[in-house]
């Protein structure tokens, strides 16, 4: 029995071992000639060397930020600090011969058709190096050490040192999403992402599950991103979720820590752990979830889901058919004839309202909801007042 066990541990070092060299191996782009091409570089040899594997050939050239190419045949790996090109012009010089381990400063690449030709990849998916600090400044929403995958969410591109100030719409890759989507991303200010936004009143939140579920209008303007989405999101995320509103051009929020809600089997369920207090109270709306946790979110198409509730509300989660905290509600969009919105108290079951301290009684003109989250050396906070007005 020891024996066995020993040997699994030996065959569990060698997998990992495997899987480790795989991932740096997939750091290279393996050239191919085609008709009378041959393969040349204008770098030098840094290092010709005997190791066991291609692999280990290709960890040697990961290890050292001045190697850029390799060639491998039969254990010889040797390594440039150039990249390979293919041409038609046929290249005479042979690389000297050199004992293992011994560096090269001068000599041409070797053309036998036997050997194998690597150029390294830095950056990739459209990512440029910077030399100076040897780091790769990465593009459209791609993150990682060498721009190799889609960020989570925004405030995953935000801590990566990534896009800081480029605010507009991004494409996130949650872990547990299927497939990517575009979200509108605040990067100014810890990489918030919208996922909910009425400010122009020109798309309607009265909509059926399925619409919830999916999501409707354009992450550049009114949109609910998705039930699903967010689901995706905050699954398994310790995210802070600021709700945002403007009552007569005063914008006010409140933030709620480790913000989530269930998948689609469990009705999309809210659940958050506290709602965060905070000191300025003029730009503090006050927490009125708080009733709303476990509850399930509904829609007027989903009656099964509150039997006793009159079905005017827009989606959102219910508990005991309060119409007192819903940011999904239709906002109110006249204007006086200065241009400034008039102050009017809310009436209405279908209006936006949020029944807190901070704006009791009020209509709401623009709603914004946001997800995430900071590191230690962040304010949470951070108010976004002027992105509501946008």
């Amino acid at each position: 029995m020891r024996q066995l066990n020993v040997l699994f541990a030996v065959l569990l070092f060698w997998l990992n071992l495997a899987k480790t060299e795989s991932l740096k191996y997939d750091r290279f782009i393996k050239l191919h000639k085609v008709g009378g091409e041959t393969i040349g570089t204008n770098g030098k040899v840094l290092l010709q060397t005997l190791t066991r594997s291609r692999l280990a050939c290709a960890r040697q050239c990961l290890e050292n930020d001045t190697c850029f190419s390799y060639t491998y045949e039969d254990n010889d790996c040797c390594l440039f600090d150039g990249t390979f090109t293919t041409s038609a012009v046929v290249m005479t010089t042979r690389m000297p011969q050199t004992t293992p381990n011994s560096l090269q400063t001068t000599g041409s690449p070797p053309t036998e058709t036997g050997k194998a030709y690597f150029n390294r990849v830095f950056c990739e998916n459209g990512g440029t190096r910077n030399k100076t600090i040897n780091k790769c400044a990465c593009v459209n929403s791609y993150v990682g050490e060498h721009c190799e995958r889609l960020m989570k969410d925004c405030s995953d591109g935000y801590l990566e040192g990534q896009y800081h100030g480029q605010d507009g719409v991004f494409t996130v890759k949650p872990d547990a999403a299927p497939n990517p989507f575009e979200v509108r991303c605040i990067m100014k200010i810890h990489g918030r992402l919208v996922f909910q936004r009425q400010k122009d009143g020109n798309v309607s939140f009265n909509r059926t599950w399925s619409e919830y579920k999916e999501g409707f209008g354009d992450v550049r303007g009114d949109h609910w991103l998705g039930n699903d989405k967010i689901y995706y999101l905050t699954n398994n995320s310790q995210m802070i979720m600021a709700a945002e509103m403007n009552i007569t051009n005063r914008t006010k929020a409140v933030y709620y820590k480790d913000f989530q809600i269930k998948s689609e089997e469990l009705d999309y369920q809210l659940e958050f752990a506290e709602a965060i207090t905070m000191s300025n109270s003029t730009q503090y709306a006050g927490d009125c979830l708080e009733p709303f946790i476990g509850s399930s979110f509904t829609t007027s198409d989903k009656p099964e889901l509150s039997p006793d509730c009159p079905q005017r509300f827009n989606g959102w989660w219910r508990h005991n058919c309060s119409s007192s905290c819903n940011l999904n509600g239709a906002i109110r969009t006249n204007k006086n004839s200065s241009g400034h919105l008039i102050n009017h108290n809310a009436t209405n079951s279908y209006e936006a309202i949020w029944n807190a301290t901070g704006v009791a009684g009020y209509a709401l003109f623009r709603t914004q909801m946001q997800l995430y989250t900071v590191n230690t050396n962040e304010n949470i906070f951070l108010f976004n007042q002027g992105n509501s007005r946008k």
